[in-house]
Formats: structure tokens, sequence, C-alpha cells
């Protein structure tokens, strides 16, 4: 199901597309990690701002970084859930999608992260199913209002300037990959910006 559907069709209370506009809160989320160097650097980046972020992390990257998924929680950011393995979730049953799910829960119970349960599906390919699960199960299914684009890896002056000619919103959830540096490179440029314009940056419940 393509998000240009859920988005239209399905209320924010089972899938959210964004936060509360009541307030200038923008939410930075981030998946693929844990990842070596790029989820460390990007740490120190958001320490140096004092901005808190949420991370989906996938579970088998969770199994091989355990200490980098931990210094995560250490630092203060909330965690979310990316599945176990990163396939695409249309291609599974419904079983082999609850499993993807539940595996990766118990790795992040096992860094005692403080938050409530977040869910994003794997590429935005979320199926009724999921969504059906999630919601029975209080787990909150999240996806994104706005992509940096940065896994298309193009260069780095057009996603930036993609960003700046792109009005932020309130209650903006943005998407970014902490498995490749570009999300580092084009935050040290739009952080400040963000900042400037009054913006505070959360973490998702």
């Amino acid at each position: 199901m393509t998000s240009s559907v859920i988005k239209y069709f399905i209320p924010n209370k089972i899938l959210a597309f964004k936060e509360s506009r009541a307030s200038k809160d923008i939410y930075l989320t981030f998946d693929d990690g844990p990842t070596p160097i790029v989820t460390e650097q990007l740490l120190s980046l958001l320490s140096k701002y004092n901005i808190k972020a949420t991370f989906f992390m996938i579970g088998s990257n969770i199994e091989k970084h355990p200490e980098i998924a931990k210094s995560v929680v250490d630092n203060g950011h909330s965690i979310g859930n990316h599945s176990l393995t990163h396939k695409e979730f249309p291609s599974l049953s419904f079983k082999q999608q609850v499993i993807e799910v539940e595996q990766t829960n118990k790795l992040i119970d096992s860094l005692k992260a403080f938050n409530k349960k977040l869910f994003r599906v794997p590429r935005g390919k979320w199926t009724i199913f999921i969504l059906f699960y999630c919601f029975i199960s209080k787990i909150r299914a999240i996806h994104w209002s706005l992509d940096s684009n940065d896994y298309q890896k193009s260069s780095i002056n057009s996603l930036i300037n993609r960003l700046k000619n792109q009005p932020l919103k309130n209650g903006e959830i943005i998407l970014f990959h902490d498995d490749h540096n570009l999300s580092i490179e084009i935050l040290e440029v739009m952080i400040p910006i963000w900042l400037d314009a009054n913006f505070k940056f959360r973490t998702l419940s």
C-alpha cells in the first residue's frame, strides 16, 4: 500500500504522518541503524546542539552492534522498531511480519529504552495486516511527513537545497538514515537553520 493512499484513508491515530501542529515541534527520525561510525558521529552532532531524536533500528543491526544501540538509549534518544531483517512486508506472510516485529521488540526491550513501543515498516511499505496488528498490540505505527531523500545519495548540495526550499511545518516527522554519512552532512547545515527558525526538536512517544 503506497503512502499516498494510506495518508488519506487511514486515521493518524492508526498511522502517524505528523504530530500535533499546536507548537513549533519537529521530530528527527533515523532508519536502518545502528551502524559503526555513522550512528556514533550522529550522536555527537545531536549532542552538540542538545537535540533528541528517534532511531528506528533494524533488529539484526542491534544484534551486531549492541553497544552502539545502548549508547543511543544512554544519550536520551527514543528507539523504534524497524523490523528484524528489513525485508519488504508485502512480500511476507502475516505470521512472518509479526515475527519481524516481535523479535525486534525483544531486542529493544533488552536495551531498556524508556519510550513506548514504536514501529516503522521497511521502505514505508505498509500492509493492512501489520497496521491492524500494531493497533491491537498498542504499538504506535509511524510514517513520516518529510523525506530528506538522503538514501538517494544525490549530491549534498541538491539535497540541502531541496530542504531549504521546502517550508518546514509544525509537527513534521522527518526521515533520515544512519547507515551512511549523508544524513550528518545535511544536518550539519540544516539543524542551525531550523533552530534559527525557532523549531524545537522532540522525540516520538
